[in-house]
């Protein structure tokens, strides 16, 4: 991913990519973004507004911002694609590892939400990785007797 960006997109800046993506949502579409699950309705709704305009650096930016969504929430960390199980299996150079050591790609979703829409949105995809991850957290007697 070969971009003009304001610094390299390495795990420690995915915060300061996101921050970019937050300052973009206010100043052009007037919404706020706080880093929680419901401001990723909000992100949909800004990504809807502006389909076609994507680029890889908008994938970048705004996949950095749902990634950090993870991170805010003690879901996981950032971590460089190459530096992981997932290196050539992906084109993105970051990627959140979770808390249960899984992988998720959320520059690939926000790709994919940019080129194909809404089907599979930016808060399923939080569902999906927040839930599993927030699950496994819970003490095993718990998740064994479903409490």
């Amino acid at each position: 991913m070969a971009l003009d960006l304001p610094f390299p997109p390495t795990a420690e800046n995915a915060p300061r990519f996101a921050a970019l993506a937050v300052d973009a949502v206010l100043n052009v579409g007037n919404l706020a973004l706080d880093y929680s699950r419901a401001s990723l309705g909000k992100l949909e709704e800004f990504l809807d507004a502006h389909r076609g305009e994507g680029t890889q650096a908008a994938v970048l930016i705004f996949g950095c911002y749902l990634g950090e969504v993870f991170v805010r929430a003690g879901l996981g960390r950032w971590r460089a694609t190459d530096e992981t199980p997932m290196k050539g299996m992906t084109d993105v150079p970051l990627l959140v590892e979770l808390a249960g050591g899984d992988y998720c790609n959320p520059l690939g979703r926000v790709r994919k939400y940019i080129d194909e829409g809404p089907g599979d949105g930016l808060v399923l995809f939080w569902d999906a990785f927040g839930a599993a991850v927030q699950s496994s957290r819970r003490p095993w007697w718990r998740r064994l007797l479903g409490g």
